[in-house]
């Protein structure tokens, strides 16, 4: 059993999920409550994005071991990945409470504070994980975030700096650092953070589409918008067409003349859906058949428009 378990565990951390599931279902077919069984499941679970399964998966593996502090912590990192953020804290405390020490813990304890909403606790949290472990770099580079949150940006410098000082070759040190540097209007500062965030991880759509908003944000615009196209690989405008039904492209409106059809959907905040909707009515009156996509809370006010 503790055999196919090991095995169960490489084929997971050779991201071969359907032979590491296979493995440990066996260990499990044989010993219902076998907890590193149960837990690596759930981990696996986890990195296949089946969520509500890997909750399942460490909640057997808790009541089998209440004190399995692994299990308990994944279990906190499933539930936050779930949005169910109170809970995930209240599995961290609980993980904190077998072990006071668990840096990983802590730090995550953290993040699920600074999603509630409560920087401050997180950065109780962050300087516990910093006091017990100072080259635990994650730990730093999450207190200048949360710092940053609160507009303490010096502190939130020094923290960013201090995380790149552990891991230089992080490519999200340098890109939070670079935000930072925006957001006080040092713009070649920030550029040249993003321009080596890029050069440690090129394939990054996040790291360009930030690197476009801070040349758009100061005029740069020929370089800008090109960057920007950046945000149409984004997982979350790809959510918007999930088929890939809609043809994406960028055509300049001198190009498009009757009888074409356009569509034209929302990518993202309720006012960048109004302001871009006024070129639906400049298409239209130029006898262009066009369809928009906007949010729903955003109907009644476009029907009422000229646009109705």
């Amino acid at each position: 059993v503790d055999l196919l378990c090991s095995l169960g565990v490489l084929r997971y951390l050779q991201g071969r999920h359907d032979q590491a599931l296979r493995y440990l279902q066996k260990v499990l077919s044989a010993r219902h409550d076998h907890v590193e069984a149960l837990s690596n499941m759930g981990n696996v679970y986890l990195a296949r994005g089946d969520v509500s399964l890997a909750i399942g998966c460490y909640q057997s593996a808790i009541q089998a071991d209440p004190v399995q502090v692994d299990a308990i912590s994944n279990l906190g990192n499933a539930l936050q990945l779930a949005g169910r953020l109170d809970d995930a804290v209240g599995m961290y405390q609980y993980a904190l409470k077998i072990c006071p020490i668990n840096v990983p813990v802590l730090s995550n304890l953290g993040i699920a504070c600074q999603a509630k909403g409560l920087p401050s606790r997180a950065i109780d949290a962050y300087n516990a994980a910093i006091d017990i472990d100072p080259s635990f770099s994650d730990a730093w580079s999450n207190l200048g975030l949360s710092l940053q949150s609160l507009s303490r940006h010096d502190e939130a410098l020094a923290a960013f700096e201090k995380a790149l000082s552990l891991s230089p070759h992080d490519s999200r040190y340098r890109c939070n650092l670079a935000n930072c540097y925006l957001e006080l209007g040092r713009l070649e500062d920030a550029l040249e953070g993003y321009k080596a965030a890029l050069e440690i991880d090129p394939s990054s759509h996040d790291f360009r589409l930030s690197c476009a908003i801070a040349r758009l944000l100061y005029s740069n615009c020929c370089d800008g918008w090109d960057l920007y196209e950046a945000r149409l690989t984004n997982a979350v405008i790809a959510a918007l067409d999930p088929g890939h039904s809609v043809r994406r492209g960028r055509w300049p409106v001198a190009q498009i003349r009757p009888p074409a059809s356009v569509f034209l959907s929302c990518e993202q905040g309720l006012g960048d859906t109004i302001h871009f909707c006024r070129y639906a009515k400049y298409l239209a009156d130029q006898g262009v058949e066009v369809t928009l996509r906007v949010q729903a809370v955003l109907l009644p006010i476009l029907r009422a428009s000229s646009l109705g």
